[in-house]
């Protein structure tokens, strides 16, 4: 079993007022970058982005990307956060992010049930109810839930919300529901934790976005941008300093 190497507690920050000008502010500067979608950050519980006018690429179906037109001469990719919320879960308890997360918990079980119960238990499924869904044993799922500590975070959110009337996700938003304590918590701290560590990417190589799709960006890149995006394996949000492991694919 691997130590928590941070204190619970440091998962929620509590200086409300810093998030509003570090965080919130820099997910708009994101967004705003993208001519043909007003992008909202603020309607939802969570901070999950809305887009409220222009083209919904956040409700656009895969294979309708390629349409999206482009410069000649361009290439659009995508740039995508590998199992963003699980993996910045880890992170932020283990200061580590191993290539394949889900290798974690034991290799006698198929991949993609062991994706599942990590995502079904991250999201507040029951053992039971996780256990029906995958077929992997009890144990194998315990192993899960102790390895995220949900139980304790869990715990830790309701106090907070029971003192305040609110929690905090890991960068200072306030999150006035319980209804589902711990996506709630994860989901909220990932939207920041992408905007922040996209923004952070595109200005330090200058690329061009064209689309924000929660945990994915869309960049129409020239053929040196190309070289330097294929090479690029982690994105870092310089606030948390957590880095995250990324896919790179061509749209067209």
């Amino acid at each position: 079993v691997i130590e928590t190497k941070r204190d619970l507690s440091n998962l929620f920050k509590r200086d409300i007022s810093d998030y509003y000008f570090e965080v919130l502010s820099k997910r708009y500067q994101l967004t705003n970058r993208i001519n043909d979608s007003v992008y909202d950050h603020s309607e939802t519980v969570t901070g999950r982005m809305k887009i409220t006018s222009g083209v919904n690429y956040l409700t656009m179906k895969k294979d309708m990307r390629s349409l999206i037109d482009i410069k000649p001469g361009n290439t659009l990719v995508e740039i995508d956060i590998k199992s963003c919320e699980p993996a910045l879960l880890h992170a932020i308890l283990y200061n580590s992010s191993p290539k394949d997360l889900y290798g974690h918990f034991g290799k006698n079980n198929p991949r993609s049930k062991v994706k599942l119960a990590v995502i079904s238990s991250i999201y507040g499924s029951s053992v039971q109810k996780v256990r029906k869904m995958t077929g992997l044993p009890k144990e194998d799922i315990l192993a899960i839930r102790n390895h995220f500590k949900l139980d304790d975070i869990k715990n830790y959110i309701l106090k907070e919300y029971e003192k305040n009337g609110y929690f905090c996700n890991l960068y200072g938003r306030p999150i006035n529901s319980v209804n589902s304590p711990i996506n709630y918590w994860l989901q909220s701290s990932a939207a920041d934790y992408a905007c922040l560590a996209f923004l952070n990417l595109i200005d330090r190589a200058n690329f061009n976005l064209r689309a924000v799709i929660h945990d994915a960006v869309l960049l129409e890149l020239n053929q040196e941008e190309i070289k330097i995006a294929k090479n690029l394996k982690k994105i870092k949000d310089p606030i948390s300093n957590i880095c995250l492991n990324v896919e790179y694919s061509v749209i067209k």
